[in-house]
This record gives structure tokens, sequence and C-alpha cells, in this order.
């Protein structure tokens, strides 16, 4: 008997997907591969519909990497990401999944259907990858050591410590594993008066325990900064909430700039006065080199703001939105303004040591397209803006996750498998 796999919706550019289970297995019947959800769709299907057989398993092939692309499979989430569904399960009444490049993460009841952002999957995507390498690492020290100890037991050598590791979720697992417990909120403040009040004799008699500790606290304090910097883009905040946010973490935007910037002022003038008052250019953040003193301009925008119009202007090429070209020349009008007033500008703040020498400007701003096509034109664009450098909000969140990485697990390699 036939199964419906895959419906093309031309009329709403949708891919629609109806995830099946025992395709393989002739000897139980067909199922829906999820208690409720029945189909998952996906918006902004290209214009270039299948024609034949082969047209159809490209079209599938194109698919995000959370997908399950084979046919004889049934489709759906492949199994590291089913979680997903069974979310959307539980806290809706959801017949359906769209995954959509243009809309907000949100639940139409009149529909049932549950919306995903794009930029929200993959986020939920990188989490859930994230978690499944820190329990796969925090499973296979416990099955090391606990194999070692017992052999070391029957040979009478000594046994070795568990390696809990930096990630605060790792240490949990390792611990849970292991049947110890970890110190209680009491303990743990106990333990951190009592290493202030002692931080100078620890320093000098055991450095090695005082680096150890001051990486510990790096790496959890670089985490704290992921999980805020995560819920921000999960979030639909605006301009201001998010110049707040970095405004308050000012070590994020040192990630923008690759280089050592040291933050000066948020909302800071930068000149054009007129006679009359009006025409203040007001860049989001002025910073300055740290060793030339060089200026550095930086606007802030959301990770919403669309980045390339939405259809082809040629075949495989797209021209960048009116946003995007707005908010370039927004600060390319700043790092004149502020290039033309830069002698009464150190006039007024001799303490600021800023240098005009050559003004980099900066702009973070939307989300890494995922389309080929689509990143292929984004990267030719920005990359051939010589006074703008621009960054995708999703491009910093991935230099914090490498920075976690590196502070966490700077004695074991981190790998992340494929999905399965």
């Amino acid at each position: 008997m036939p199964v419906r796999l895959l419906q093309i919706d031309e009329a709403n550019c949708l891919l629609n997907t109806f995830p099946t289970a025992n395709l393989v297995r002739p000897d139980k019947a067909t199922t829906p591969k999820y208690a409720n959800v029945g189909r998952i769709s996906f918006s902004d299907l290209s214009e270039r519909l299948p024609s034949s057989p082969t047209d159809v398993i490209a079209l599938l092939e194109d698919l995000p990497s959370y997908c399950v692309k084979n046919p004889q499979f049934g489709l759906g989430f492949t199994q590291r990401y089913r979680a997903i569904a069974h979310a959307i399960e539980d806290l809706t009444d959801a017949k359906a999944i769209l995954i959509s490049h243009i809309r907000e993460t949100g639940y139409d009841a009149s529909r049932r259907t549950f919306i995903i952002s794009e930029g929200d999957m993959q986020a939920l995507c990188r989490e859930i990858n994230r978690i499944n390498n820190t329990t796969r690492l925090a499973a296979n020290e416990v099955i090391a050591t606990s194999t070692y100890n017992a052999l070391a037991e029957v040979l009478g050598v000594p046994t070795r410590p568990l390696k809990y590791g930096r990630s605060p979720l790792r240490k949990a697992l390792t611990a849970l594993g292991s049947d110890e417990r970890l110190l209680s909120p009491a303990e743990q403040l106990e333990l951190c008066q009592a290493l202030a009040q002692n931080a100078r004799w620890i320093l000098e008699r055991e450095p090695a325990t005082m680096d150890t500790l001051a990486s510990e606290i790096a790496a959890a304090r670089a985490r704290d900064l992921l999980g805020h910097l995560q819920e921000m883009m999960n979030a639909n905040h605006d301009e201001p909430t998010w110049q707040q946010f970095l405004q308050k973490n000012p070590f994020v935007l040192s990630l923008v700039f690759g280089r050592p910037f040291v933050s000066i002022s948020g909302q800071a003038s930068v000149g054009g006065t007129r006679v009359d008052g009006s025409g203040n250019a007001i860049t989001d953040f002025l910073a300055k080199h740290s060793l030339t003193n060089n200026a550095a301009l930086v606007e802030i925008k959301t990770p919403k703001l669309k980045l390339l119009n939405k259809a082809e202007y040629r075949k495989g090429v797209y021209t960048p939105s009116a946003d995007l070209v707005g908010a370039m020349n927004q600060a390319l009008d700043q790092k004149s303004r502020f290039e033309q007033g830069i002698a009464q500008f150190k006039h007024l703040n001799p303490s600021l040591r800023v240098e005009a020498h050559h003004v980099q400007t900066y702009l973070l701003a939307g989300s890494m397209p995922t389309e080929a096509d689509r990143v292929r034109s984004f990267e030719m664009f920005r990359h051939n803006s010589k006074d703008v450098v621009v960054m995708t909000f999703d491009e910093l969140l991935s230099k914090v996750e490498h920075l976690c990485g590196f502070l966490e697990e700077r004695d074991e390699p981190v790998s992340v498998d494929p999905p399965s």
C-alpha cells in the first residue's frame, strides 16, 4: 500500500514531509513516527521544483542536517534531535511543525502548528550537540576510571580519581555516574569564602592550584555568558536591549573585534551637530585598540535583521537587503563624522587618549543564511566592504562556544559526532 512521505505545496512554497516508521520492517505496519505530530514542513522552497525521482532525492539531500534524508527511513528528525518533536508534543497539541526562514518561533493554535524559526532550530541543535558531547565525555570518564580501579584493586596498585572536567554539566553527570554527590549551596559558599580569605597564601605556596582555580572560574564565567547570549538570541529583543546586554558584557565585543580592544563608551557622540543642535551622530559603542589607541566604532542591530532580499537577482545571486545596506551606510556616516571631528573630540576628552589613524567600523547584525547560494552572496558582499566589518549574531555565538570549549576541555580534545 503506498505511503505518503512527501508533498510539495507550490502555492505556499512549502515542502511537507510526513515522518513514518517501520518502512523497512515488512513484518510491521507503517505508523507515524511521532504520537501527535504528523507533518514537518519547511518554508522557502526552492523555485526549481522537482520533475523526476532524481530531482526529489536531490531536494531531500538539501534538507538540514538535523533531518533524516533517506526516504527509506521515513524522513523526520534524526534520532539525536527527535526530543524536539517530543517536547513540542508535551507542550502543545500540535499536529504539525513548520521550520520557517521568515516567521518567529511560536504556536499557531488555530492551525495546530508549532513554528520554529530556522535560527532557533539551529540554536536548539547546537545545544543538543553540546549536551551530547558532554554526556559522552562524562560517561567515558566514569567507565574508564571504574574499569581501571576495579583491575587496580585486583593487582593491589593504587586507584586513580575521577576527572570531572570543567563543564558544570559534565561534573554533575560524572558525579551521578559514579554515585558521588556535589557540594550543597551552603558548602559551596563556605568554600568560596575560605578561598577568598586565603587567596594570597595559596598563591604564594600553591601557584599551580591558583592557576587551576583561575581557569575554572574563567570557564564558568564563559559558560554563564554563553547561556545568557543563547537566551538573548532565542528571544525577540530590540536594539536597546542588545546594546544594554553588550555594555554589561564588554568582553563579548572583544570577540567581535578579534583584536585587543577596550570599550570606551556606549551610545557615544561622534560629531556632526548642526547649529540648530540637530544632526548629532551616535554610535552604539566607541572603543580603541589597547596598544595603539586607534578608535573603532560598533553599530549594533538585532539577529532578526534581514541580510539579503528574498528573491534572486540572477540565478544563484542574491542582493543585500535595504536594512543591511542602510546599517552599513549608517556606520560609514559615523566613521566620517568622527574622523572629521577628531581634533575637537580629543580636545574635549583628553583623558581617553583616542587616535583616528584609520577608524575601523564594525556592524553586528542578522543571522547567517543557511542556503549555499545565499551564503555565497552574503560572503562576497560583506568581504568586499573595506571599512565596515560585518559579523552576524550566530557567528558571535559560535565564537563564545569555541571559547567555552577551549577553556573547559583544554586537557581533552572536544569531538562532535555528526548527526546520527
